[in-house]
């Protein structure tokens, strides 16, 4: 199933999992948790059955348990179904999938992950590469557009980045993720 990222959306990791858990498991009523792999926190319900979202969105624990083992993978929730974050991809023959991190996601591509992610996160990483190259201004080129996370990095100084990414796998992963929601609303980011 995919479904492009829309601001609302529910997309959670191992991460989030394991703090609904442990609230179940603490017998609380409700938790705060990110809905957006640690971009914002909203106050969940904790039921025996279920958790529910502010949006109505609910997830059993079946659905959070199979979230927490899932350490490879991230998941978009959408009334009541989940599914992880990947897709293959026919023009390269390779699965691409949303990794987590505790942090910024990272983007699996035939198992490889496409950023740092030992000892760094990828965010991090992403700001020490541009800080290697700034003031960024002018027009840039963005090769291999991945997540996106350069390409918002380098718009928030530039005046204008065009960005390639061949795989459409990987556009589609960037979609759905929470992090990568500027590449498709700046109006200085150009993809190609």
């Amino acid at each position: 199933m995919f479904t492009e990222y829309k601001p609302g959306m529910i997309v959670l990791s191992y991460v989030q999992a394991d703090v609904l858990l442990k609230a179940k498991q603490a017998g609380s009523k409700a938790v705060a948790v990110s809905p957006d792999l640690g971009i914002s926190d909203v106050t969940v319900k904790v039921s025996d059955e279920y958790v529910i979202f502010p949006g109505g969105e609910r997830l059993n624990w079946r659905q959070i348990e199979k979230i927490k083992q899932a350490d490879v993978s991230c998941f978009a929730v959408e009334g009541e179904e989940v599914w992880a974050i990947k897709v293959f991809s026919e023009a390269t023959n390779r699965v691409c999938s949303l990794l987590p991190t505790k942090r910024t996601p990272s983007m699996l591509i035939a198992g490889f992950t496409m950023h740092r992610i030992v000892g760094i996160d990828p965010m991090e990483d992403t700001l020490r590469k541009i800080g290697t190259i700034t003031p960024i201004v002018g027009r840039v080129l963005d090769t291999a557009t991945g997540l996106g996370y350069t390409a918002i990095e380098a718009a928030k100084s530039a005046e204008q980045v065009v960005t390639l990414e061949l795989d459409p796998g990987a556009q589609e992963i960037a979609r759905q993720n929470p992090w990568s929601r500027e590449l498709f609303t700046s109006s200085k980011i150009e993809q190609r």
